[in-house]
């Protein structure tokens, strides 16, 4: 497990991918911090840095960000993904999110 994979959400649940946002240096845990990611066409109210947008093979999606959660790692299943690219974009969320900056 790595920060920033992309695991595909459990069926059911409006969020297409968790991504996994939790620092690679807390491995002694059996649990990660993820944020689902929704079709964008399913969420009609993003604020620019709290919920970026992504495309992930060829789909438009939105990091819902103020839905963190904590899944067991036997819940997430194989990574599906990275997003290590948006490193930035996906850390100003969070401060957004905890810090309010």
């Amino acid at each position: 497990m790595a920060r920033y994979d992309l695991y595909h959400a459990p069926a059911g649940e409006l969020a297409v991918y968790l991504l996994d946002v939790q620092s690679n240096l807390l491995d002694v845990t059996s649990t990660r911090v993820v944020l689902p990611l929704f079709r964008a066409a399913d969420y009609q109210k993003p604020a620019a840095t709290l919920h970026p947008m992504f495309e992930i093979d060829g789909e438009r999606l939105v990091m819902v960000t103020h839905l963190i959660a904590t899944l067991s790692i036997g819940e997430l299943g194989p990574a599906v993904g990275h997003l290590a690219y948006a490193h930035f974009e996906i850390i100003a969320a969070l401060d957004k999110l905890i810090g309010g900056v």
